[in-house]
């Protein structure tokens, strides 16, 4: 065990890249929720409102 060197990158590690699928269900997943709040808050602005 060398203790000067820097680490490599495990194969599995989350830097290792390959995440196409898991990060499209990521970025959809973050999409609904943002959609949501916006919903949300335009329902209690127009209930407000009108």
């Amino acid at each position: 065990m060398d203790r000067d060197s820097v680490p490599s990158a495990r194969d599995d590690g989350p830097e290792a890249g390959g995440g196409g699928w898991s990060g499209f269900l990521v970025g959809a997943g973050c999409l609904t929720v943002l959609l949501g709040v916006v919903g949300i808050w335009l329902y209690g602005l127009i209930a407000l409102v009108g």
